[in-house]
């Protein structure tokens, strides 16, 4: 196989294997054990849910594999982009298709208790948490990028002079 050459991008981010599939198996592994326990709860918001979780770790692999064609950055925010968009339909699929299912408590079949929600929150308040959340990071990635690529291009007419 062919090492491919990344793209490089103007900013801070740069392609690199361990932050990018760190940050997409980090932004996605939530959905994968929740999605396991729904199997057993309501079998189709489980599919949906670990159909979300290969959908999503599906396309952040295809932007790997185009990453001599994609810059980091507009990759990494389409990646942040698809998980938040993932993370709301799971959310609602939950809300929606299953109303009655008990939270902040969602049982095992035996009665054991086997995913407990954070105290207080029902699935409205998860889904602003996490829009919230990934607004943030993509926020915080833009306000990094910006000011790397600022710097740079005021060294790049410091050194012109």
């Amino acid at each position: 196989m062919v090492d491919k050459i990344a793209r490089q991008g103007p900013g801070r981010f740069q392609w690199n294997q361990g932050g990018w599939f760190g940050g997409q198996i980090g932004c996605t592994a939530w959905l994968l054990p929740t999605g396991l326990i729904l199997l057993f709860q309501k079998p189709f918001i489980g599919i949906i849910w670990l159909t979300l979780f290969a959908a999503i770790n599906g396309f952040g692999c295809w932007m790997w594999s185009w990453r001599d064609r994609l810059l980091p950055f507009p990759a990494i925010q389409m990646l942040l982009t698809a998980c938040g968009v993932g993370g709301l339909i799971a959310l609602g699929a939950l809300a929606y298709l299953a109303p009655d299912l008990p939270l902040p408590e969602i049982t095992s079949r035996d009665g054991r208790i086997a995913l407990v929600a954070y105290h207080g929150m029902g699935i409205p308040q998860l889904a602003i948490s996490l829009l919230l959340l990934i607004l943030a990071l993509m926020g915080a990635a833009s306000l990094t990028e910006r000011s790397v690529r600022r710097d740079r291009a005021n060294a790049s007419i410091q050194n012109s002079r």
